[in-house]
Order: structure tokens, then sequence, then C-alpha cells
């Protein structure tokens, strides 16, 4: 419970989850996917639970899938593989 300015600064391409929830998440093929609701930390990698008109989507939290992160615009731009969009739908 501390004040943003409190906190450490990030690095480049860092961002705290706070800032991440409600953004709208792009599939560069598929388009619309819904909106990043909530966020699961594994042993592996942060997954992103994203909702959407087709139910939920996770995207493993990585660089390979995640594009772009447009705070101003509220949108994450990734690339998702076909066969990861259809084992959550």
């Amino acid at each position: 419970m501390l004040d943003e300015s409190e906190l450490p600064a990030l690095a480049d391409g860092q961002y705290r989850f706070y800032q991440l929830v409600g953004l709208q998440v792009v599939d560069v093929q598929h388009g619309p996917l819904g909106s990043l609701m909530n966020l699961m930390t594994t042993a592996g990698h942060d997954t992103y639970i994203v909702d959407g008109d087709s139910g939920e989507i996770l995207i493993p939290a990585v660089p390979e899938f995640i594009l772009d992160i447009d705070l101003e615009g509220q949108t994450m731009k990734v690339d998702l593989p076909e066969d990861l969009i259809s084992l959550n739908r």
C-alpha cells in the first residue's frame, strides 16, 4: 500500500500489473480478444488471463507473444499461435 512515487523505477518495457488490468488485447491475425482481467504467476512465466466474447484465453506473458503495450491507448498487441487460441475456446 505504497504511493507509486515510493516504488522503485521500472526499466523500459516493464510494467506493474495494475497498469495492465483492463487493457484491450488485440491479436494481429484474429483481432480483438477481450480485456486483460487477471494475472497468474507460474514457475515458468506469468500468464495473462483475458476475458472476451469467446470466453477466457490464457496468454503466456513472454516476448514471443506480446508485441506491444500501449498504456495511453489502453491496448496490448499480441501475436498468438493459432493452436493457443483454439485451446482456450
